[in-house]
């Protein structure tokens, strides 16, 4: 290197010196930008995978409980009547039955629009998994409680309502339980995004440190030899 060096003219010298110090000052601008999109990535992962979603499931499951309660609302507000037979019995309100029933088909509709939107984010091979469970369980407890509820409410069957609210409860436990996993599984994901991003910056920032070093330690030393040559 030193005889390389020696048999340099100045100008050459000189060229060689601007040609390391610009390749330095690229490279760690190269860095630089791929540090600052591979950061744009991981925050849109974060944003539009994980927390958009983990907002809409946690609505669905909201939104899901509120429908219990509707229910039980409309289940609890009986009043004292006279049925066909001229016997006295619990029949539902009409008024109240009404505006549950209508206030849960409509939670129904934000449901499932929710859902498809989930459906249609980057889900990883876990996630699959887990929202076909959610996806099969809240279809079993809508088939077996929800359709039944809505009927009984639309007939005023007290007795079968009274007995689908009680029903509810439990068979609500399983969906609850997949959503449940759903939800963490996007605290999960959020967090290996977390810790690529800190790992990658940091993998950065000691190549950064690496080039600089060299470049100026370089620079330095040879700086030296072309002012002894002069």
């Amino acid at each position: 290197m030193k005889n390389l060096i020696e048999k340099l003219n100045v100008s050459q010298r000189l060229t060689v010196m601007i040609g390391l110090a610009i390749f330095a000052s690229l490279t760690l601008a190269g860095l630089g930008v791929y540090g600052l999109s591979a950061s744009k990535n991981s925050l849109q992962t974060v944003y539009a995978d994980r927390l958009v979603p983990m907002a809409d499931l946690t609505t669905i499951k909201l939104l899901m409980i509120e429908n219990q309660l509707l229910f039980e609302k409309a289940v609890s507000h009986a009043e004292i009547g006279t049925l066909a037979n001229k016997k006295t019995a619990l029949v539902l309100n009409k008024e109240r039955v009404a505006t549950s029933i209508a206030s849960i088909q409509k939670n129904i509709v934000t449901i499932n629009d929710l859902w498809k939107g989930y459906m249609a984010t980057y889900l990883t091979p876990e996630e699959v998994i887990l929202a076909k469970n959610f996806a099969d369980s809240r279809e079993e407890f809508v088939a077996e409680t929800v359709k039944p509820a809505l009927a009984a409410l639309t007939t005023l069957n007290y007795n079968e309502a009274f007995r689908l609210a009680n029903l509810a409860n439990k068979s609500f436990e399983k969906p609850s339980d997949d959503m449940t996993k759903l939800l963490q599984l996007q605290i999960d994901v959020a967090k290996v995004e977390y810790l690529a991003a800190e790992t990658r910056y940091n993998s950065t920032r000691i190549i950064s440190f690496v080039i600089l070093a060299f470049a100026i330690g370089f620079l330095v030393w040879f700086g030296m030899r072309l002012k002894r040559s002069i």
